[in-house]
């Protein structure tokens, strides 16, 4: 069976921003500062899937799995680099502040080599998507069954977790990582294990989301803002529930913007970044604690 075209929109859109959203919470629970240098790691993932999927034509779903190994490594040197400036006094104002500019720095690295490529290549556009190289199945394309799976397997994987001894230990190094070090635990290589994840999944989710939606380096400065908001309007304290409200929030601002143009006309699309930051300052002003957290 068909699905219409915005429902598979939202569904891709809002299950890749739950794992965002989740993995933002994870950073901000480990390191206790918002790090925006993840913006790039999005970024990368958009630009290299496109370039190995078009022109070293690898399966976009290959070049998926890569790019969660390059995300996974970026990862572990952004920790390694704000570890550096935690060990030198920096305060968590000051790591955030470090982090915009990681995001700048990183991200227009990533501008540099998308410009690169549409000269080699002779290309005009500055969005890059990879439909035309997905599979289908039913007449629906193949990233709806993949994101959903993901998606599904996310929810059972975050309901086992928390009852499991790693859970406890990366919780008590939330909480004070000098006193699990004293207890004989090796805390830098389970920081280093799980920057590797948020950086995988940040590159996942990019390296995913051009095999659909159109996507550019310039787009992932909103795509963090959008992933950010769901953490918060679930929990950021929390994994799953940011997880879960990363999803809501997906579904919600794409269903907002498909109503307002219904009624309005196509022009409401324009104005579609504005809901991330107005629904981030509402929760942030009624309810910081989450929307969705009890």
């Amino acid at each position: 069976m068909q699905l219409p075209f915005f429902f598979v929109y939202v569904i891709v859109y809002a299950c890749l921003l739950a794992f965002l959203s989740g993995a933002f919470s994870l950073n901000q629970i480990l390191d206790d500062f918002p790090n925006f240098t993840y913006s790039g790691v999005i970024a990368t993932g958009i630009v290299f899937n496109y370039y190995i999927s078009t022109f070293l034509h690898f399966s976009p779903y290959a070049g998926s799995v890569m790019a969660f190994l390059i995300g996974g490594f970026q990862g572990v040197i952004i920790h390694v680099l704000f570890d550096y400036l935690k060990r030198r006094g920096r305060d968590s104002v000051q790591l955030t502040l470090a982090s915009l500019g990681g995001m700048i720095v990183l991200t227009n690295l990533v501008k540099i080599w998308q410009w690169w490529i549409r000269e080699q290549y002779a290309l005009y556009d500055f969005v890059f998507t990879l439909r035309s190289q997905d599979f289908t199945f039913l007449g629906n394309p193949g990233i709806l069954y993949i994101s959903s799976f993901l998606f599904i397997v996310s929810v059972i994987f975050l309901g086992i977790i928390p009852r499991t001894d790693f859970y406890a230990v990366f919780k008590a190094i939330s909480c004070d990582k000098e006193l699990i070090m004293i207890q004989g635990i090796d805390v830098t290589n389970i920081q280093r294990g799980v920057n590797f994840f948020i950086g995988g999944i940040s590159c996942l989710v990019g390296a995913l989301f051009v095999i659909f939606i159109q996507s550019s380096p310039e787009g992932a400065y909103f795509t963090l803002i959008a992933a950010l908001t769901g953490a918060l309007f679930g929990g950021i304290s929390c994994p799953r529930d940011s997880f879960i409200g990363g999803f809501f929030f997906g579904v919600f601002e794409v269903g907002l913007i498909i109503a307002g143009q219904w009624l309005f006309g196509p022009w409401v699309g324009e104005f579609r970044q504005l809901v991330p930051i107005l629904v981030l300052s509402l929760v942030l002003r009624f309810k910081p604690d989450g929307v969705l957290s009890k």
